[in-house]
């Protein structure tokens, strides 16, 4: 079973995204902030990362930036869920490392292809080495 961290500050939309995650599965941990999720990613193993941008204290970008400096982070695929769309948000949040940028609201049939397309990916990759 993969392991899921989920990070947002709104605590209902991470509850809403943390039971279809569950119901799929999936083990999932969640992260109120950027700091806590580099408190959780010290203590579980975790297959994927999905985050929101704007967030207290610090934010999805600051969190990919530090996750793809880690070498033990660096592979986990990790996607943003975001209300803002642009594409200069989108090509931002590439250009830091991220692997996908998902658009809020999502439909959760849309998450889970999302989540599920990513871990196959990973899985895929970590068969190559």
């Amino acid at each position: 079973m993969a392991s899921i961290l989920i990070v947002d500050d709104q605590l209902q939309l991470r509850d809403s995204i943390r039971m279809t995650l569950n119901l799929a599965g999936y083990g999932v941990w969640t992260a109120g902030t950027g700091m806590e999720a580099l408190a959780a990613l010290q203590l579980q193993q975790i297959d994927l990362i999905l985050t929101d941008v704007e967030m207290p204290q610090l934010d999805g970008h600051e969190l990919c930036r530090r996750v793809r400096a880690d070498a033990r982070w660096s592979a986990i695929p990790l996607l943003f869920l975001s209300a803002h769309g642009d594409e200069e948000d989108m090509r931002y949040a590439k250009g830091l490392g991220a692997n996908a940028y998902l658009l809020k609201p999502i439909e959760p049939e849309d998450l889970l292809a999302a989540v599920q397309m990513w871990l196959r990916v990973d899985m895929s990759r970590a068969r190559q080495v």
